[in-house]
């Protein structure tokens, strides 16, 4: 499929596309995710890039600062970065020359730790009863252990070949979902695919940027994401598409506009930021064309219009805190599932219509889990309170690496 712009895609929205290079990483996700080899030679690289880092610090080519700029760095690293300086802790960004990257040094009782993103990459590195998490964000792999266990999820497969995903998708049955096996940001997936027609293009949009793409059952219902650490669930979200709802006198541009003066929305490419201004352009024009109005259009009391087909922050999602509607039976699915995994840190994403309902009630289905879930939606949701993610992640992490026995706390 050509694209009309280099610096536009539809299916990459807001981020700007970059197609080939994604498309040749996936071979190396294809490979690296797999459980066997791929947790050894990613600790190998990890362990390579920590001497470079050191020899380009001792060289004097690397800088480990103490103030960083803010507009280098998301969200998700700030919140946890933050959290640091309250404490007094001595933690330095990496820098090459001006530029801040995503690798950090914290100096802890004399000893000094790398890690990037986030520091609970170092507690599933000094624990080896932990399993090396990255493996569980390929889609595929996580969606075979969830159907070992007889866990609630959509029925699917992941396929190289575009012509096996087509067969396959039509023997399963309408509606469908189509994503590449590795992404984030629902980016290049198609959702509620009902023809023949829709499944082709989605297979095309999604080989684009993969080289392998799953198909699987469509679930209906609001994305959820549950963040669970150790053997707790510290806080869950709910993600619901960008829209408005109509008060009977304001247009379509005018209720954006009141939604986007939400103080911590900032702009669609904006790092330090979570919630995101939804952009009037071309882009959203054609997304309202689709429903037939426009940005004049004014809605009537009640009737609320999508913004978005994607349900990212980056589209301008809401994100709602919903930890305290979690019903014990859900909670109990989550708990199940992370400690199969048997990972520090989970970032379970599933579907639901209500979260208060348990699972057995409900068109349910847990689609995927990250590594490195970004927890700066639990500090800044556009609905409900806060919740200082953060905190309990350093406290998790400091206890880890402060103790002498170095056990799992469960």
């Amino acid at each position: 499929m050509n694209e009309p712009n280099r610096d536009y895609c539809p299916h990459c929205y807001p981020a700007a596309p970059n197609h080939r290079q994604e498309k040749i990483d996936s071979l190396f996700d294809a490979y690296f995710s797999l459980p066997v080899g791929g947790a050894f030679f990613q600790r190998v690289g990890r362990a390579i890039l920590r001497v470079v880092l050191h020899f380009s610090h001792f060289i004097q080519h690397a800088q480990f600062t103490d103030a960083i700029d803010r507009s280098q760095l998301n969200n998700g690293i700030l919140v946890m970065w933050d959290e640091a300086k309250k404490r007094g802790l001595e933690l330095f960004n990496i820098k090459f020359g001006e530029k801040h990257t995503q690798h950090f040094v914290l100096m802890l009782e004399g000893k000094r730790y790398y890690f990037d993103r986030s520091p609970i990459c170092l507690v599933t590195e000094k624990v080896n009863q932990f399993a090396d998490a990255s493996k569980y964000d390929d889609k595929s792999y996580f969606k075979k252990i969830l159907l070992q266990h007889d866990l609630p999820c959509p029925q699917g497969q992941a396929f190289f070949s575009a012509k096996k995903a087509f067969r396959y998708g039509m023997k399963l049955g309408f509606p469908l979902v189509v994503k590449p096996a590795i992404a984030s940001f629902s980016r290049h997936a198609s959702f509620n695919i009902k023809s023949e027609k829709g499944l082709r293009v989605a297979i095309d949009v999604a080989k684009q940027v993969n080289c392998r793409v799953v198909v699987e059952q469509y679930i209906s219902g609001d994305v959820h994401r549950v963040t669970i650490l150790n053997d707790k669930v510290i806080a869950s979200t709910k993600r619901q598409a960008a829209s408005v709802l109509g008060d009977g006198t304001s247009t379509i541009e005018e209720l954006i506009d009141e939604k986007n003066n939400h103080p911590w929305r900032g702009a669609a490419a904006q790092l330090n930021c979570t919630l995101h201004k939804i952009e009037k352009n071309q882009h959203l024009s054609t997304f309202l064309a689709t429903q037939g109005v426009n940005l004049k259009t004014k809605l009537k009391k009640g009737h609320r219009i999508l913004l978005s087909n994607k349900m990212n922050n980056g589209n301008g999602a809401e994100v709602t805190n919903v930890t305290a509607l979690i019903h014990p039976e859900n909670e109990k699915l989550f708990l199940k599932l992370h400690h199969i995994l048997n990972i520090p840190l989970s970032g379970i994403d599933f579907i639901c219509q209500d979260v208060s309902l348990p699972w057995q009630e409900q068109p349910f289905a847990i689609i995927e889990n990250n590594s490195l879930p970004y927890i700066d939606a639990h500090h800044y949701p556009s609905i409900g309170e806060p919740i200082n993610a953060a905190s309990y992640l350093w406290d998790f992490v400091l206890e880890m690496l402060l103790s002498p026995a170095a056990s799992p706390l469960r």
